[in-house]
């Protein structure tokens, strides 16, 4: 076996089982983006399959997250990287199942939490386990939040816990914290995965204060929470549904859609519109539904080059415009045979982009898409694997140093960016005809780069299933502005 096989074998068992190392907060950053006039509330119900992660910038500039996913990888992270966002003020862990807080360790480790909030009720879990021993290793402040308390997120917003009153309940889903923010004559209810027992118990003792403009539907929509009381009571204008594309479970099940339907709340679903933002003034409610609500950038057109060189021969199928590749199980594939990168294109030096089409016809476990490739020890892949998932890995001095980081989107054309101080991965945002920056490497965190480096495109797998991808207008553009 070569080096290169040994690299990719051990990636292989490292994706499939989920044991990848995530790295800490990024260095040498630019100021992040301002998405929002200072005086606005921003909230972001993100993407991150079946489970919940919010992300909240108040008026005065607070980071709030509220839940973070089953793993952070997948939405959480990769939206608070390529945010610039590395310190988070408060992180409330909703209840302890692990499609909640099951990424709240990784997000501890990658940005400066200020403060966690928790159920208090006991689970005994792996992710629980891991979620409280990460928060006394870095020492971070740590209280369980009852009802009837005011949290100080920001002197412009009111923020009322309103549930658990004891977090000793036998359903650990009727534990779950859950807190209304309101800013001005506009508010958010955002309610774990709290069932039919928490809403009779926050309906009695905060019925005439329940009513919200926008609700985080609890429990992804399941049958056993929103009931038609608790819902009178609320009265929201728009209903948001995080769950998981196509998830086991069926949320949202169709019992809880007629119930929103009946107090006529617009239906938001995460698993179909991606991520939801809503930005308000505390007067007006803007709302924003996209798979990549991430920076703006352009990106120079290049001039594509053709597929008919000797570069795409052997196992890839090449024509004029196009090149079809095909792994099978256990291969990597890159533009000529498994395991031979020195047939890919060769980066230009100094600043550069890269761009390409992708058509794939994937199985469960493959990936196709983008190589930056430097050395046996240093690369990295850009792609779209299973399902609809976009993901990035970072190999540097021979270790899996990032990744695979994924966002559940799978846009038709891909690119690497690279400047003077940051590599990124870029993804065609088609509705929006721009491209938008997913993932931003610092130098500290993309792998050496050397002037022979080269780029291609791969087609991979590292299960039972087959890999293939028609890949079109192969662009590389020098002289960024």
């Amino acid at each position: 076996m070569t080096n290169i096989q040994r690299v990719f074998s051990a990636l292989g068992i490292l994706l499939i089982l989920g044991l990848l190392v995530l790295p800490g907060a990024l260095g040498d950053t630019e100021p992040a983006e301002r998405s929002h006039a200072p005086d606005d509330l921003l909230v972001v119900v993100m993407d991150v399959g079946q489970g919940d992660g919010i992300f909240i910038r108040t008026p005065g500039g607070k980071n709030i997250l509220i839940d973070a996913g089953q793993d952070a990888r997948r939405g959480v992270l990769p939206f608070l990287r390529a945010q610039n966002i590395t310190r988070i003020d408060a992180l409330v862990a909703s209840h302890p199942h692990a499609d909640h807080m099951g990424g709240a360790a990784a997000v501890m480790r990658y940005a400066d939490v200020r403060q966690v909030l928790d159920s208090g009720k006991n689970h005994a879990t792996p992710q629980y386990e891991e979620f409280l021993s990460t928060i006394r290793e870095l020492e971070i402040p740590y209280r369980n939040p009852r009802a009837g308390e005011k949290l100080n997120w920001d002197p412009a917003l009111d923020v009322m816990v309103l549930h658990p009153d004891n977090a000793d309940y036998d359903n650990v889903n009727d534990n779950s914290i859950v807190i209304r923010v309101a800013y001005k004559g506009v508010s958010f209810l955002f309610t774990g995965d709290a069932e039919e027992e928490a809403e009779d118990v926050i309906l009695g003792s905060f019925r005439g204060r329940l009513k919200s403009d926008v609700l985080k539907v609890p429990h992804h929509g399941s049958r056993t929470s929103s009931t038609p009381e608790f819902l009178d009571a609320v009265q929201p204008k728009y209903a948001v549904i995080s769950c998981g594309h196509q998830n086991s479970f069926r949320h949202p099940r169709p019992e809880t859609l007629r119930n929103l339907e009946q107090v006529d709340a617009k239906i938001i679903r995460t698993d179909i519109e991606g991520y939801v933002m809503f930005k308000t003034d505390g007067k007006k409610i803007r709302t924003y539904q996209s798979p990549v609500p991430f920076p703006k950038i352009d990106l120079p057109a290049g001039n594509p080059r053709p597929f008919d060189g000797p570069e795409w021969s052997g196992k890839a199928a090449a024509r004029e415009e196009e090149a079809v590749l095909e792994a099978g199980p256990g291969e990597n594939l890159w533009s000529h045979i498994a395991n031979a990168p020195r047939w890919m294109m060769p980066a230009p030096p100094g600043a550069w982009s890269c761009g390409v089409s992708v058509n794939t016809q994937l199985s469960r476990k493959t990936e196709s898409g983008l190589i930056l490739w430097s050395d046996e020890k240093n690369f990295v892949i850009f792609g779209r694997q299973e399902e609809r998932l976009t993901a990035l890995t970072v190999v540097k001095n021979g270790r899996v140093s990032l990744g695979p980081e994924q966002l559940v989107f799978t846009p038709g054309r891909i690119a690497f960016r690279k400047t003077a101080r940051f590599l990124e991965a870029l993804a065609y945002d088609a509705p929006e005809k721009t491209w938008r920056v997913l993932w931003r490497l610092s130098k500290k965190d993309m792998p050496r780069i050397a002037r022979d480096a080269r780029i291609g495109v791969y087609a991979k797998s590292w299960g039972n299933g087959e890999a293939a991808a028609t890949f079109t207008d192969f662009r590389i553009a020098a002289a960024l502005p």
